[in-house]
């Protein structure tokens, strides 16, 4: 208990770092609705650190009176971090993950892995090569594509909030809510979601070359959708980023590329008739691959045909 006492104040500078651990952590816990399992799977959960690491009661360098001496203490400081620990999850489930809806099953594969294995015939070392990635994907993939439509749906009245980057006191508990369901399933892999990511500040952005078509293609819908309203400024961020990388796979041929150029980056020209035979330049690129969007984009051009020969 008295090694316990204040150890958190030692690792201030590591308060990020703790959190990118903290949050998957808690969301799986959320998922235990009964109380008493979820207790235990956290103490088996740490025990399991405490014993890789060599620390608290494995460590060989602990003193034997440091241990007598906290003794006298535990029971309060038990209760205490019990009740401590008990009011962070109850927050947690008010505010980020309070209406959190995952299929029975999958939970049930999640904690059936902590529970004592099975015994099962040997299997050769070629078919567990071959099962053990299918493994990985069916038990512990939370965001699926269901979950995240679901997401979608349910956040619909805010998600215009966070493309645009207003958003006010009233709405913050959603939008905050929203942008960790997102944060998650980026991390989780999932394309769609990492789109969102783009539009608010977070480790999780991918960038737009690790998006797969689907995604890229809902990127553009969105930009398209809210054209006229504006942008957040971590959107703007997102794109300076990523510059370098857009404009040399444009270049290259990448049709998705090439529309981003033309929709995004040519308007840092001051000159605004350069602005525009840039512009219709890296559409009718993207358009020559077969971009439906870039073809649809040329049709509204209406500048005469000398420079569009240019």
């Amino acid at each position: 208990a008295s090694e316990y006492s204040g150890a958190v104040m030692k690792f201030e500078q590591e308060q990020e770092e703790i959190e990118k651990i903290q949050m998957p952590f808690l969301s799986f816990l959320n998922k235990i609705s009964d109380e008493q399992r979820m207790h235990q799977i956290v103490i088996n959960i740490l025990n399991g650190v405490m014993e890789h690491w060599e620390i608290g009661k494995y460590s060989d360098n602990r003193k034997t009176d440091v241990i007598e001496e906290s003794l006298e203490e535990l029971p309060e400081m038990h209760a205490q971090s019990k009740s401590s620990f008990r009011a962070s999850i109850e927050e947690f489930k008010s505010s980020v993950m309070k209406k959190l809806i995952i299929a029975d099953d999958k939970i049930q594969e999640v904690l059936d892995s902590f529970s004592s294995p099975k015994v099962e015939k040997p299997v050769s070392n070629e078919r567990l090569k071959e099962e053990k990635p299918k493994i990985i994907e069916e038990s512990m993939k939370i965001y699926s594509d269901e979950y995240v439509n679901q997401l979608m749906e349910k956040y619909s009245d805010v998600i215009p909030l966070i493309i645009k980057g207003e958003y006010s006191e009233e709405n913050t508990q959603a939008v905050q809510t929203f942008q960790s369901e997102m944060s998650l399933a980026s991390l989780e892999g999932h394309n769609l979601a990492a789109v969102f990511c783009a539009f608010f500040e977070t480790k999780s952005s991918v960038s737009l070359s690790q998006m797969d078509d689907a995604a890229k293609l809902f990127f553009i819908k969105i930009l398209n959708a809210f054209d006229d309203e504006g942008f957040s400024q971590s959107l703007e961020h997102y794109f300076e980023e990523n510059r370098d990388e857009v404009y040399a796979l444009a270049t290259k041929g990448d049709k998705f590329m090439q529309y981003f150029v033309a929709f995004w980056y040519v308007f840092e020209n001051e000159d605004k008739t350069k602005i525009e035979e840039e512009e219709y330049f890296w559409y009718r690129e993207s358009a020559s691959n077969g971009f439906e969007p870039a073809i649809k984009k040329l049709e509204e051009y209406t500048f005469d045909e000398d420079k569009k020969d240019k």
